[in-house]
């Protein structure tokens, strides 16, 4: 077999196992550096960004384990075999208040971590991030 016929081969099989593979994705967890991210143009130092994933990790560790906690809405509704919906909205409440209270916790930790200038910089992406229709807020704060 021709070195050229070997050449094109690969070059088909890599071409085709990197279309198969879909584009590559930033890891989750990652800072964003869009301008739907809090954290656009905030020059982060390397302590910042080990304190911020840290707690990003403690936040979701804390999510889990509140899941696990209580009750889930559906669950509740569906005691008696029927769809209760007063017991669904009663769950939910109690879930959504104990990740609200969580979150806000861990958030203000976060916050602390920049400093004054940074905070300024991120309340204005904050900001910007809340008006910006290109941006979605789900899950974002």
């Amino acid at each position: 077999m021709s070195l050229r016929i070997m050449t094109v081969g690969l070059v088909a099989i890599t071409a085709t196992s990197l279309l198969l593979a879909g584009p590559m994705k930033k890891p989750r967890g990652m800072m964003k550096s869009s301008v739907c991210s809090p954290y656009n143009s905030i020059e982060l130092s390397t302590t910042q960004k080990d304190d911020l994933m840290q707690l990003r990790s403690e936040l979701k560790t804390s999510m889990t384990d509140l899941k696990a906690t209580f009750t889930n809405p559906v669950v509740a509704a569906t005691q008696n075999s029927d769809f209760d919906t007063e017991a669904f909205v009663e769950a939910a409440k109690i879930l959504s208040a104990e990740k609200i209270t969580l979150k806000a916790g861990y958030k203000k930790l976060m916050y602390d971590v920049l400093t004054p200038e940074q905070q300024l910089v991120f309340i204005s992406n904050v900001t910007e991030i809340s008006t910006n229709e290109d941006c979605s807020m789900g899950g974002r704060f």
